[in-house]
């Protein structure tokens, strides 16, 4: 789970929000929004394009079909990843070594192993 994963994409496009209560000097005021919020339109877009770039970095290749899905060749990896959610699978050294890689891009909370049950 990457932390705060929004606020890492930059906007494309402008967006325009109104400061909370606490926080406005009036009524006509508004902030112009560098960053991805989450629940902003375009702020899931401009994440997974972001967090696609830290993946090629590191030699994974998007999937042309489901881009959500990435390979890596040289270490076989395959991840899949739901907006900050990051599922990653190989060799346990390289599963290690591709969070130590993300680790240094990203704050991330790892939730823990994936267990299959094969019954």
């Amino acid at each position: 789970d990457v932390t705060s994963a929004f606020l890492h994409a930059e906007l494309v496009e402008i967006a325009v929000v109104r400061p909370p209560k606490e926080l406005r000097t009036c009524d006509e005021h508004l902030w112009w929004c560098h960053k991805a919020l989450y629940g902003l339109r375009a702020a899931s877009r401009a994440y997974q394009d972001y967090q696609a770039e830290q993946f090629e970095v590191v030699e994974f290749d998007r999937s042309t079909l489901e881009p959500c899905a990435f390979y890596n060749h040289k270490r076989k990896l395959t991840v899949l990843s739901y907006c900050d959610d990051i599922m990653c699978r190989g060799r346990r050294s390289d599963v290690e070594w591709f969070f130590a890689q993300l680790g240094a891009r990203f704050d991330i909370k790892k939730a823990g192993e994936l267990q299959f049950d094969t019954r």
